[in-house]
C-alpha cells in the first residue's frame, strides 16, 4: 500500500468518526461504541504505519517511528484496557488506572520521537530544546493552573493520585507542544511536514486532556462525548505523519549552528507570565504546586544557561578553528603559519635557527584524475598525519593549498636539512586507501631566515617556496636549501639524487599503478628476458642484455617505457635494480653450468653510483654465484645527472678493478654529455636506436655515427649498436668498425629457455663451421 493511499484511508475513517461524535447520531450508548471502534481502529491503523515507516527508513528516522510506534501502543492497549472495563465488565474505570498509563506514554513518546527524528539544523542544540519546552512547559501550566485549573481542582477534591495524574496529561503535552514548536523555527522546509501534523495531533489531544481534566473533576464526562472527536482526529494527525517518513531521506549535518533568534528568546516569553502568575498566588491554598513547579522552573533555567554557554564557546571555538585551520586536514592555515613565524621572528635571538619546509606532492593530480576526489582526500589527511610525526610540536605544520603543505622548524633540536630528509622519509612508504595503495614524493624546499629583522613570515615563506620549486622543476633534488636573502638555492649541501626522466604523463599507468609496482617488486613478480648481442662482422653471440618486464593480472605485459618512469619518480629504481641483477644473476649462473660462457649485462641505477661501497659490494654478489667477475656488466644510462663525480669516479674505478665491465647506454641521447666519455672510466659506449636508426638514409647521421665509433675506439673502448633493425644498418655499422650489436635483426629478447635453446642451436652451428654472417634468427 503506498503512503497516500494509506492518507486517505485514514482521514476517511477519521472524518467519519469525527462527525458521528459530533452529532451524537444514535444517542448515548451508540456514541460509546462509536468512539471505542475509532479510537481501537484510528490507533492500531496509525501504529501500523509507523511500524511500516520505521522498517522502510534509516537512521534518526527510524528511531523516531520506533518511538512513535511504541506510544500509539501503549495507547492503544490503554484503551483496550478501558473499553474492556467499561463495556464489556460495566464497570466504572477507576481514575487513575493502568490505561492511564498507557494514554501518558504517547506524548512522552512524540516527545521523543521530536527530539530524536531529523529536522536539519538542530544539531547540538536537541538538549537546549528539550530544556526550553520543559520551561515553556511549566510557564504555560503554572499560568493555566492559576487561571482554570486551580479553579477546577478547588470545585471538588478527588484525592492527590487523582489530579497528579490528571495534571500530567496537560503538563506533558504543553511541554511537547513547546518542544514542536522550537524545532518548526529551526526546521528545514522540506522536514516540517512530520513535525506540523505531530504537533497538530498533540494540540488537539492538549486540548481534549484540560477539558477531560475540567470535567473529571466534577464528574461530568461520559465516553462517547463530542469531546472524544479530538482524540480521534489526534490519532489521524499521528498516522498522517508517519507516512511522511516512507523511504529514505537527505542526510543531515552535524555542523554546529546558532540557534534563530525567535527559537532563543521563546522560553522567556511565557516564563515573564508564570512569574507574575506565581507571585500573585505564592500564598495561596494551592501553592505547593505553584512551589513544585516554580523550583523545577529555576533548574530548567540554569541548565539552559550553562548548555548556552558552553555552546557558546564551542561556537567561538569553531569560529577560530575555521579562521585558521584548513578544513580538511586540521592543520593550520597559511595566515596563522604566518602569523606563528612572524612571532617567532621577533622573539627569537638566533634568527638562523629558524626555517620553513615547503613540500609539493609530485603528481598529485594523478591520484585525484584516476581514484577520485574522495581518495585524493584521504590522502592528504594521511599525509598530514605524517607531517604532524615528523615534528614534536603539531602546530608547525600547515596545509597551504592543494597539495601544498609546510613545516616551521623552530628550534626543534634538528637542522633544517634533517628536518627535509624526515618528512621526505615519511614519503617511503605507501598511501593506503582502502584495497588501494598510493605512493607519492615530494619536493621539498627550505627556506632559512639569515639575519634579524632582514625578512618576515611571508618572505620566509616566499623563499621555501621559491626553493621548493626549484627542486619540482629540476626534478634532480628532492631537497633544495635557500639561506639567503636571493632566490638562488645553495648548491653546497647534502642532496637526495632523484633521478626523474618521466615520458608523457598520458602514457603513464593509473596512479594506483605506484602501489602495484612496488608490491611486485616486493614480491619478485616482475620477470627478465634477454636479448642477446652479436659481434660483427662474425655475427657471433658475445652477449646478451637483460632486460625487465611486468606482467599483468589480465595477461599483457607492460614495457619498461611505462613503468621506468614511475619507479624513477618515486624512487623505486635501487629496488627494481635489485631484483633484475639478482634473476640475471641466477640465470646467468645457470647458462654457465651449462658450458655457455655468456656475460650479462644489466642497467644500474645511477643513484648506486653515489654508494662508496657499491662496487664491493656488486663484486661479492657476482662471486657467490659461482661467475668470474667479466660475467656481469654494469649499464649506466646517460640520461643520469651526477652531483659528486669524484665519488663516481673512485666507484666505476672499483668496479674495473674488480673485473667487472662498465658501459654507458643509450648514448646520443638526454644530455649527451661528452665530458663523461673524458672523466668516467668505463669498457663500452652503447648507440641508442635512435641515434643509429637514421644513418642508412642521412648522411649527415651516418658521419656522426662514424665519428662516435671512431672518437669510441681512440678513448680505447668497445661500441656497441643497439636496435638494429635491418640488413642494411647491419652492413654500415661493419663498415665503420663497430664491435657488437642487437636487435630485431639478430634476435628479439628471449625468455630463460628460449634463450637456452638459442645459445645452443648457435653454438652447433659454429661446430658445424655454417657462416653466420647473415643471421638465420
Amino acid at each position: 500500500m503506498s503512503a497516500s493511499t494509506c492518507r486517505v484511508a485514514l482521514l476517511g475513517v477519521g472524518c467519519v468518526g469525527v462527525v458521528w461524535l459530533l452529532g451524537g447520531w444514535g444517542g448515548p450508548r451508540v456514541t460509546e461504541v462509536v468512539s471505542a471502534g475509532a479510537f481501537f481502529v484510528l490507533g492500531v491503523s496509525a501504529l501500523a504505519v509507523s511500524g511500516v515507516a520505521a522498517r522502510r527508513s534509516h537512521g534518526r528516522r527510524r528511531i523516531a517511528m520506533v518511538l512513535l510506534a511504541a506510544g500509539l501502543a501503549g495507547w492503544v492497549i490503554g484503551d483496550a484496557v478501558s473499553n474492556y472495563q467499561r463495556l464489556w465488565l460495566q464497570d466504572v474505570l477507576p481514575f487513575p488506572s493502568l490505561a492511564d498509563a498507557g494514554y501518558l506514554a504517547l506524548p512522552i513518546a512524540v516527545g521523543a520521537a521530536v527530539l530524536v527524528l531529523p529536522i536539519g539544523h538542530a544539531g547540538t542544540f536537541r538538549t537546549r530544546l528539550l530544556l526550553d519546552g520543559v520551561i515553556v512547559a511549566g510557564s504555560v501550566f503554572l499560568v493555566s493552573w492559576v487561571v482554570v485549573l486551580r479553579r477546577a481542582a478547588d470545585g471538588e477534591r478527588v484525592g492527590l493520585l487523582a489530579e497528579a495524574a490528571a495534571l500530567a496529561y496537560p503538563l506533558l503535552d504543553v511541554a511537547v507542544v513547546t518542544i514542536i514548536i522550537v524545532l518548526l523555527i529551526v526546521a528545514r522546509p522540506g522536514r516540517r511536514a512530520t513535525l506540523a501534523l505531530l504537533l497538530a495531533g498533540i494540540l488537539l489531544m492538549a486540548a481534549s486532556n484540560i477539558v477531560l481534566f475540567y470535567l473529571m473533576v466534577r464528574n461530568a464526562y461520559e465516553r462517547g462525548d463530542a469531546l472524544d472527536a479530538g482524540w480521534v482526529a489526534s490519532l489521524v494527525c499521528f498516522g498522517l505523519a508517519a507516512t511522511y517518513n516512507w523511504g529514505h531521506s537527505p542526510a543531515d549535518s552535524d555542523v554546529l549552528e546558532a540557534p534563530s533568534r525567535l527559537g532563543t528568546w521563546l522560553p522567556y516569553v511565557p516564563l515573564v507570565l508564570a512569574a507574575v502568575a506565581g507571585s500573585v498566588y505564592l500564598f495561596d491554598s494551592t501553592a505547593a504546586v505553584v512551589l513544585v513547579v516554580a523550583f523545577g522552573l529555576v533548574a530548567a533555567i540554569l541548565s539552559r544557561q550553562f548548555l548556552a554557554l558552553n555552546q557558546n564557546r564551542q561556537l567561538a571555538t569553531a569560529l577560530a578553528q575555521q579562521v585558521s585551520r584548513d578544513g580538511l586536514t586540521g592543520l593550520l592555515n597559511r595566515r596563522r603559519l604566518v602569523d606563528r613565524i612572524d612571532e617567532a621572528l621577533h622573539a627569537n635571538r638566533r634568527p638562523s635557527s629558524l626555517a620553513v619546509l615547503s613540500i609539493s606532492v609530485d603528481h598529485f593530480r594523478l591520484v585525484n584524475d584516476d581514484l577520485g576526489r574522495s581518495v585524493g582526500d584521504a590522502v592528504l589527511i594521511q599525509i598530514a598525519e605524517r607531517l604532524t610525526s615528523c615534528v614534536p610540536v603539531a602546530d608547525c605544520v600547515a596545509r597551504l593549498d592543494g597539495d601544498e603543505f609546510a613545516v616551521f622548524v623552530e628550534d626543534l633540536g634538528t637542522t633544517p636539512d634533517a628536518a627535509a630528509r624526515k618528512v621526505l622519509e615519511a614519503f617511503d612508504s605507501p598511501f593506503t586507501v582502502g584495497d588501494v595503495d598510493v605512493t607519492l614524493r615530494p619536493s621539498i624546499g627550505v627556506g632559512i631566515a639569515s639575519q634579524a629583522g632582514d625578512l618576515d613570515g611571508e618572505a620566509l615563506l616566499n623563499r621555501a617556496d621559491t626553493a621548493m620549486r626549484i627542486a619540482k622543476a629540476e626534478r634532480v633534488s628532492a631537497i633544495r636549501i635557500c639561506d639567503t636573502a636571493s632566490a638562488s638555492p645553495s648548491g653546497d649541501r647534502p642532496q637526495q639524487v632523484v633521478v626523474d626522466q618521466p615520458g608523457p604523463e598520458g602514457d603513464l599507468v593509473p596512479a594506483q599503478a605506484i602501489g602495484l609496482l612496488r608490491r611486485a617488486i616486493e614480491q619478485d613478480a616482475l620477470t627478465v628476458v634477454y636479448q642477446p648481442q652479436f659481434s660483427l662482422p662474425e655475427h657471433r653471440i658475445t652477449g646478451v642484455e637483460a632486460l625487465v618486464r611486468w606482467p599483468q593480472p589480465d595477461g599483457t605485459v607492460l614495457l619498461p617505457d611505462r613503468f621506468l618512469p614511475l619507479a624513477r619518480r618515486h624512487g623505486l629504481m635501487s629496488a627494481l635494480g635489485d631484483v633484475v641483477v639478482r634473476r640475471a644473476l641466477n640465470d646467468a649462473e645457470l647458462w654457465h653450468r651449462f658450458g655457455f660462457d655468456v656475460p650479462v649485462a644489466v642497467n644500474t641505477p645511477a643513484t648506486s653510483l653515489t654508494d662508496a661501497h657499491f662496487g664491493s659490494r656488486l663484486a661479492s654478489t657476482v662471486e657467490a654465484h659461482g661467475l668470474p667477475a667479466s660475467a656481469f656488466v654494469v649499464e649506466l644510462t646517460e640520461d643520469f645527472a651526477l652531483t659528486d663525480m669524484d665519488r663516481v669516479h673512485t666507484v666505476l674505478n672499483l668496479l674495473r678493478d674488480k673485473g667487472i665491465r662498465v658501459s654507458i647506454d643509450d648514448f646520443g641521447t638526454a644530455y649527451s654529455a661528452l665530458n663523461y666519455l673524458r672523466d668516467l672510466p668505463f669498457d663500452e659506449l652503447k648507440l641508442d636506436q635512435t641515434f643509429i636508426s637514421p644513418l642508412v638514409r642521412e648522411p649527415r647521421a651516418a658521419a656522426i655515427v662514424e665519428a662516435v665509433i671512431a672518437l669510441a675506439h681512440q678513448l680505447g673502448v668497445a661500441v656497441v649498436a643497439e636496435g638494429v633493425e635491418d640488413a642494411d644498418t647491419a652492413q654500415r655499422l661493419t663498415e665503420y668498425g663497430c664491435d657488437t650489436a642487437q636487435g630485431y635483426f639478430f634476435s628479439p629478447p628471449l625468455g630463460f629457455d628460449q634463450l637456452l635453446a638459442f645459445l645452443a642451436e648457435n653454438r652447433q652451428l659454429a661446430r658445424d663451421g655454417v657462416d653466420l654472417a647473415t643471421p638465420t634468427h
